[in-house]
């Protein structure tokens, strides 16, 4: 019988091509693919973050959350989303001026790198602008805003252009949660938050620049709120962005104290009653005139009321 023998040097070649493939086989099955989704697309795949996504498709964020890119999104749970209405005795965020919700929502996105929460550390500039900072030294991820109740990361998701960082409270922007804080249950929430009264808010703001709170219209408003106070609140088609912005602060300012009425007319009872301005309004069944005797029709089932205030929205502005 004939012997064959393979030559060593085959053999040898043979054996390492087999390690070679066995050693190739073996990576390939323990080799992460990496992420597959986008920042978005987790966001939408997840139910905990359902409220969320509807705020982001309405604001018109989504495509931001899936475009390439390094980003980190703090995502608040629905849970989160339901404490900040409670605080603010609302429903929904339906009411809640397109301006503030967008840069609420945008101060939960850093762009300029994907940061895993063991990175995470110091302070992150926001989309919005303002800052974020990461408690130091602390491997949970609490993360301080100044104005919002420090959030903890509970779950983080990598994707395809970033991580997100599912967050146990919706983080506010420094400059609007000090807002939000002073004017909680007074008569000046409901104004400078609703989409209804944005041009009323922004007439406020311009009145009120650089004056001491105790001579603004958002301090007057907190202060008549604990004792009783109507406002009789100029829609967005009253008030509009041209004419707040042809008028001076010194002007608003006196129009807008012509609309406020230092006790809490509720219900809507006739009367002439004496405003903030040292004006006077007449109020006739569903309408309200000032000075020039323009009567402007007062929308009651729209109005926002507390204990001790009420706020009407009106179709004019009283002069």
């Amino acid at each position: 019988m004939k012997k064959h023998f393979l030559n060593p040097l085959r053999a040898l070649t043979l054996f390492t091509a087999v390690i070679a493939l066995v050693f190739t086989m073996s990576c390939g099955e323990d080799e992460d693919p990496g992420p597959e989704e986008n920042i978005y697309e987790i966001v939408s795949g997840n139910e905990d973050l359902s409220t969320l996504k509807g705020l982001l498709d309405e604001e018109g964020l989504d495509g931001t959350l899936s475009a390439e890119g390094e980003m980190t999104l703090f995502a608040p749970s629905n849970a989160a989303m339901v404490r900040l209405l409670t605080t603010l005795g609302l429903t929904s965020f339906d009411p809640v001026s397109a301006d503030i919700q967008t840069a609420v929502l945008s101060y939960h996105l850093h762009t300029m790198a994907k940061i895993a929460a063991g990175d995470l550390t110091g302070t992150l500039t926001t989309a919005q602008g303002e800052l974020i900072t990461i408690e130091p030294d602390n491997s949970e991820g609490i993360l301080n805003t100044g104005a919002s109740v420090n959030g903890n990361i509970t779950t983080s998701i990598e994707a395809t252009n970033g991580y997100v960082h599912i967050v146990d409270v919706v983080l506010v922007p420094p400059t609007i949660g000090g807002v939000i804080v002073a004017t909680l249950g007074t008569a000046a929430q409901p104004i400078l938050l609703s989409s209804a009264y944005s041009n009323l808010a922004t007439a406020i703001q311009k009145a009120d620049a650089g004056k001491p709170a105790e001579e603004t219209l958002v301090g007057a408003l907190i202060s008549l709120s604990a004792s009783g106070v109507t406002v009789f609140a100029p829609v967005n088609e009253a008030l509009t962005t041209d004419l707040v912005g042809s008028l001076s602060a010194a002007q608003l300012d006196a129009i807008i104290r012509g609309h406020v009425i230092p006790s809490n007319v509720s219900p809507l009872a006739d009367g002439t009653y004496g405003t903030a301005g040292g004006t006077e309004v007449v109020v006739a069944g569903e309408t309200v005139a000032g000075p020039n005797e323009t009567p402007y029709p007062i929308v009651t089932a729209s109005a926002t009321a507390s204990t001790n205030w009420t706020v009407y929205p009106i179709a004019g502005v009283i002069q």
